[in-house]
């Protein structure tokens, strides 16, 4: 089973829990930061358990670090830094519900402090509260005028508005963090995006190729602006200058992933070993132990092919079954199961045979992790429906294998080649 490599570590670390609560420290009781108004949190002192969570939490033994992140908590069920970064690691664990209690909290605790406003807006976003974040966000800008942090709220509530289908609102936002910050390159690429779903094509059209011919954005702005583009044109019927920008596109990409070459062609080997290893006798040995394992509730099919390809359109019809949930492209399979799986295999070993060899009890194990994760994300029990799991990143090679977690999962392709819809 491929390990997920280690990524360099990033020069400009963000700031740990301790050493966010030692910044409070410094601060006298009361003190107004970041053009903040009103009374701040109370002060607390660092926790070793902390310390000691973040290190398990880097070696990816989350439910031990959050075990020490509740034990401090405990210690200081007040206070706000650790009630936001203990709902996060649930968050990040699919722990919704629990997630959501803590958020709630800190805001009904400290409404008035503009910093946490900032981060619980963060933190709804993470559990998909759309709205409440929408809200901590805009008390943030109201409590913390002359925070540096404006633009980049302005453009996430651009992004949001944009998403549930306010493009007033998202223009609005949007140009209001360009109005703060003229070089903000990322919410020209939104507002062109709002433009666009405006019906206004000319203007985002004029949008992507200033951000292009500017050069001041990032090479992933730049990027994705030649592939807008390139879909503006398409649909003129602009073929050569479609395929061209497409190109351009593709171009910055490759450079931008040389330095994960190495690494990509490891995991693609492992990919291969597994659509080479899988054999009809792996497949029947896991159904026959399927019947040892204890009764998920419900079914679970897996729908999975290429974007673009139908897979959206077939979950909604399936969806509107009253026998069946679905969850759209979420990372419980891969985070809660293969992550904690690939622990376990052997150097150069393939998933089939990883899968094949570890004991039913870790299987059993998978299985409830998976379950529990997938109804904390849907915030409600899946009960004997079918659970439709959509997800892209389920591959040719390695959708074979999920019947050794389920031991009578589906796996069902998209319906057609991936192209763009009409």
């Amino acid at each position: 089973m491929a390990r997920k490599p280690h990524k360099k570590p990033s020069r400009n670390k963000p700031p740990t829990t301790n050493q966010r609560l030692r910044a409070q420290l410094k601060k006298a009781n009361g003190a107004k930061g970041d053009g903040a108004k009103g009374a701040h949190a109370p002060l607390h002192r660092p926790d070793f358990r902390i310390d000691k969570a973040q290190a398990l939490w880097a070696e990816r033994r989350y439910e031990e670090a959050i075990w020490y992140y509740e034990r401090a908590l405990a210690r200081n069920p007040r206070n706000p830094v650790l009630l936001v970064d203990m709902a996060r690691a649930y968050a990040l664990r699919y722990r919704y519900a629990d997630a959501e209690k803590l958020i709630n909290l800190a805001e009904s605790l400290y409404e008035d402090d503009g910093p946490l406003q900032h981060m619980l807006g963060y933190s709804y976003m993470m559990i998909q509260q759309f709205d409440r974040a929408i809200e901590c966000f805009n008390r943030f800008l109201v409590l913390s005028s002359d925070s540096s942090n404006r633009p980049r709220v302005l453009l996430e509530l651009a992004k949001m508005h944009e998403r549930l289908h306010k493009l007033d609102t998202a223009r609005q936002r949007a140009e209001e963090a360009i109005a703060l910050a003229p070089n903000f390159e990322e919410a020209r690429y939104v507002l062109a995006t709002i433009e666009r779903r405006a019906g206004d094509a000319a203007s985002a059209e004029y949008g992507w190729q200033q951000i292009i011919e500017t050069k001041k954005a990032p090479p992933g702005i730049i990027a994705d602006s030649w592939y807008q583009l390139a879909s503006i044109y398409d649909k003129a019927g602009r073929y050569d200058d479609a395929f061209d920008a497409l190109s351009r596109a593709k171009e910055i990409f490759d450079r931008a992933a040389s330095a994960e070459q190495h690494d990509a062609m490891l995991i693609a080997r492992t990919s291969g070993k597994s659509y080479l290893k899988i054999t009809a006798d792996y497949c029947q040995r896991w159904h026959a132990a399927g019947s040892e394992l204890e009764p998920l509730g419900g079914g679970l099919a897996l729908l999975t092919s290429h974007p673009r390809s139908g897979t959206t359109l077939l979950e909604q019809v399936l969806d509107s079954h009253p026998g069946v949930i679905s969850a759209d492209e979420l990372q419980v399979l891969s985070e809660l199961v293969y992550m904690g799986l690939s622990k376990k295999a052997l150097q150069d070993e393939s998933v089939p045979e990883t899968l094949d060899r570890i004991p039913l009890d870790d299987v059993r194990q998978a299985r409830h992790d998976y379950w529990n994760g997938m109804e904390g994300a849907l915030r409600q029990p899946i009960g004997t429906r079918m659970l439709l799991d959509k997800n892209p990143r389920i591959d040719d090679a390695s959708a074979p294998d999920c019947p050794r977690i389920s031991g009578h999962a589906h796996p069902v392709r998209g319906p057609r080649p991936a192209r763009r819809g009409r």
